[in-house]
């Protein structure tokens, strides 16, 4: 009898970071009898089985576009793989399967319909959290310039989380959808990656080796920099995302990290009180029915409920004469020559 884990994310809910210990413990997994598979990773990392996430329905058609992710095998392989194997449990992640509406959902139960069970993992966090985190990946990653009020509108839709488990509950079951609590973890002080392993039921923890973080989140004061960046660099100048990224908005996440440039005051947020108290108050309804339905919590909120401490909002001249010294010394560095 045949198990499968699909890990389905959430995006910015340390689906980066599970993927990599998952893919860097490979053989530690399999002495457990747990098959973290190679077929539907990529040539460039082979970490989560994003091929996978996007090749179920047009396989040519993403393989075609995205040179970047050229998969190391197709479902058929992946099943090869699994009947080759000797663990009876499989592991399957990519965040890229939040995503699916349920008619991808259902074609995806059809190519797991070859085991005999599917259980689906999702971790999930406060929507104020999230949201800011989706949005600092959204100006490093994809080159928007709004400030994060004027996308939260499109940050909340994907933010509705009875919503989004609507459909993975009508075609595979409640009875296998295990949610988790991110934020409960982290209060709790225990780790992202002891968690998966509880459940799946493996204890022997010392057995593991512990990643560092893939996907460090930066602050307030780098967010603005790369935003203003991206409206200068991308929107005015009408370089592409991949030049801004590469040239400048990376060289500054480095420098942040390493050098400890542009570092925070606590007092700093993204969202104010006020904005976080309303996303609190908007998403109570649909937090309840997702804590009665998928916890089985009748009076216990789904998450903590967030500080009404006053968090000033960052601005652009909260930078510093010095800091923007030191930006300006390393797009200097970076920048390219005419003659090039």
């Amino acid at each position: 009898m045949v198990t499968v884990y699909l890990h389905i994310g959430l995006t910015k809910v340390g689906s980066t970071s599970l993927s990599y210990f998952l893919s860097q413990n490979r053989d530690t997994l399999l002495s457990h009898g747990y098959l973290y598979p190679r077929t539907g990773t990529t040539w460039s990392k082979g970490r989560n089985h994003i091929s996978l996430a996007h090749t179920h329905v047009v396989p040519d058609k993403f393989q075609e576009n995205n040179s970047n992710y050229r998969s190391q095998g197709t479902w058929e392989d992946l099943f090869e793989e699994v009947n080759n194997s000797i663990a009876d449990k499989i592991i399957i992640s990519c965040e890229g399967f939040t995503g699916f509406n349920e008619s991808k959902i259902s074609q995806l139960k059809l190519k797991l319909n070859k085991f005999n069970i599917v259980k689906i993992i999702v971790y999930i966090r406060r929507q104020d959290i999230r949201i800011q985190s989706l949005y600092k990946q959204q100006i490093r990653g994809h080159g928007i310039s709004e400030k994060i009020e004027e996308r939260l509108d499109i940050l909340k839709s994907q933010n509705d989380y009875y919503r989004l488990l609507k459909p993975w509950k009508k075609v595979f079951g409640l009875e296998n959808i295990i949610l988790k609590n991110f934020d409960r973890i982290t209060e709790d002080k225990d780790n992202l990656y002891y968690d998966f392993l509880k459940t799946l039921k493996i204890d022997k923890f010392e057995d593991f080796k512990i990643t560092q973080n893939q996907n460090i989140s930066p602050g307030c004061k780098v967010v603005e920099v790369m935003r203003c960046m991206n409206k200068i660099i991308i929107d005015k100048l009408g370089y592409s995302q991949e030049y801004c990224l590469k040239k400048y908005k990376r060289p500054i996440i480095k420098a942040h990290v390493r050098q400890k440039i542009l570092l925070d005051d606590d007092k700093y947020g993204l969202l104010s009180t006020s904005v976080i108290q309303s996303l609190w108050q908007e998403f109570e309804a649909s937090n309840k029915k997702v804590s009665q339905e998928y916890l089985g919590l009748d009076n216990e909120p789904l998450f903590t409920s967030p500080s009404t401490s006053e968090r000033k909002i960052f601005k652009s001249e909260d930078i510093t004469s010095y800091e923007w010294q030191q930006i300006m010394q390393i797009i200097l560095e970076n920048i390219e020559k005419i003659s090039e």
